[in-house]
């Protein structure tokens, strides 16, 4: 079928089995990182309706 008779076939199950930990981290940092960026937007909205001017709230 392929003149090369070096060519990799790839078996999804092998590969995909021995990636998974390193997915479901990788997963995980991406999930922490989106939820401390969303808090922080949330913690900034706060302050600056705290602010007593408008200078403030812009800066």
């Amino acid at each position: 079928m392929y003149s090369n008779q070096f060519f990799y076939h790839y078996s999804p199950q092998y590969n995909d089995y021995y990636r998974m930990p390193n997915d479901i981290q990788l997963i995980n940092d991406i999930q922490k990182a989106i939820n401390a960026e969303y808090s922080a937007v949330a913690c900034y909205e706060r302050l600056a309706k705290m602010a007593p001017t408008k200078d403030e709230t812009n800066t």
